[in-house]
């Protein structure tokens, strides 16, 4: 009986033992996840104060304290203070490691923005500068001249100079770009195109420029000079389908698009060193009625191209070699008149205006590229939306409306939708009809 009062109690006294010392369990380890300033002016830094296990998703908090930075924005979070490492946005996840992490603050320094709007019935672009929350102000000049009716304006690469198709005046303006963001019209004004050129486009290299001719049918081809103004290319002119009214590179600069309205087509080209357009084998692929622009993803996968005839878009695969192939299906419905269309700068969402819908309509778009409706935005009764743009940023988005000569200015949301901004619209001038920005706010 002793032997065994003994034994029950060395049993329990070892017990005692190792479950002091730890013995014979398994212990916890976890990681923490710290956020940092990185230099913040203001606000009050996120905590998380989730205790982690090695595998555990991590969603990653938001600007939730409002921290900021004089003369800097937020642009997310990073896992190096230089911005080097990974970087996160709100709600983003990741599973943790075997190590704890700091998250930092990432700032974007504030650059001056501006923003210019052709005027079609004005003979005219609106000049304005773009607030930090993305409202327009009219410059203390308002306006500077162009030739008739300019259709189209557009900013090199560089964010040098600034160009007017003027459908009218059978010309391209030129500007220079000041450093307030104000335009001066260059030593030589204007030059010379084909009949009624609808719109003018840049290279990505900024060393080439090209002209859709309506008119003629054709595409005016241009060298851009080390002070900005165009000179024709040894070849002026290549032929395009009938009516073309738009052209649109490829990021890699190595492909063209062309919208020919009346044609009902896309003309595709290589792009060759010299700049010099040249058609494709498959000279032309459908579209469907009267179309107005492409669009072309980021990636180079995909194009779009928004058709004011038919109410639809056409959606298309890019090829190794640059051609176009339809998807399926080939075309997804927008509102009545889509005119000229945009994508967001990371090549997620399609934004359409519907002009006689008096709406935009926004897409998505899918990993195979195919675009699925996801909001309709009412723009104003009889304010006739007929182009969209979205800043550099992605974050703002601006819509030209013809018929009551006002812009309209929104937010974007992170889900792509958009939110009118106050005021809702800014005057511009007689019948604007295209925007480009200027500058970078992320």
């Amino acid at each position: 009986m002793k032997n065994s009062i003994a034994s029950i109690l060395v049993f329990l006294l070892t017990s005692v033992m190792m479950a002091c010392s730890g013995s014979g369990s398994s212990q916890r380890i976890t990681y923490t996840v710290t956020y940092a300033g990185n230099s913040a002016t203001g606000g009050i830094i996120p905590v998380d104060t989730t205790a982690y296990e090695q595998g555990q998703t991590v969603t990653v908090l938001g600007n939730t304290g409002n921290l900021v930075k004089t003369g800097y924005t937020f642009a997310g979070w990073n896992t190096q203070t230089d911005g080097s490492g990974t970087t996160y946005t709100q709600a983003q996840t990741f599973a943790m490691g075997a190590a704890n992490v700091t998250l930092y603050a990432t700032w974007v320094q504030i650059t001056p923005r501006y923003a210019y709007v052709a005027n079609y019935g004005g003979g005219n672009i609106s000049q304005f500068t773009v607030g930090v929350d993305g409202s327009l102000t009219p410059m203390s000049s308002a306006t500077v001249t162009a030739d008739s009716m300019p259709t189209n304006v557009t900013i090199d690469p560089y964010g040098k100079y600034v160009y007017a198709a003027n459908y009218a005046g059978h010309d391209v303006s030129q500007y220079t770009i000041g450093s307030d963001g104000s335009l001066t019209s260059m030593q030589t004004p204007t030059v010379a195109t084909g009949p009624w050129p609808s719109s003018v486009t840049v290279a990505p290299s900024g060393k080439y420029a090209y002209v859709a001719n309506s008119g003629d049918d054709t595409i005016s081809q241009y060298s851009v000079g080390l002070d900005g103004a165009l000179n024709s290319l040894a070849t002026a002119t290549i032929a395009a389908g009938s009516g073309p009214v738009s052209v649109t590179i490829d990021a890699s600069g190595t492909h063209a698009f062309a919208s020919n309205y009346l044609g009902n087509s896309i003309s595709q080209y290589a792009i060759g060193n010299d700049g010099t357009l040249t058609a494709m084998t498959i000279v032309t692929v459908p579209t469907g009625t009267h179309p107005r622009c492409v669009s072309v993803h980021p990636s180079g996968k995909y194009a779009y191209a928004s058709n004011e005839g038919s109410n639809n878009i056409s959606q298309f695969t890019i090829n190794e070699d640059g051609s176009l192939t339809p998807m399926i299906p080939a075309t997804v419905v927008t509102g009545t008149m889509p005119v000229f269309m945009t994508m967001d700068p990371y090549g997620k969402y399609v934004y359409v205006p519907n002009r006689d819908s008096d709406s935009v309509t926004q897409y998505s778009i899918g990993v195979d590229g195919a675009l699925t409706l996801t909001n309709t935005t009412a723009i104003g009764a009889g304010y006739s939306p007929i182009s969209v743009t979205i800043d550099p940023s992605g974050r703002y988005a601006y819509v030209a409306n013809i018929n009551v000569n006002t812009i309209s200015q929104f937010t974007v949301n992170n889900d792509g939708s958009l939110t009118p901004m106050t005021p809702e619209t800014v005057a511009a001038g007689t019948f604007p009809i295209s925007m480009s920005i200027l500058g970078n706010h992320q």
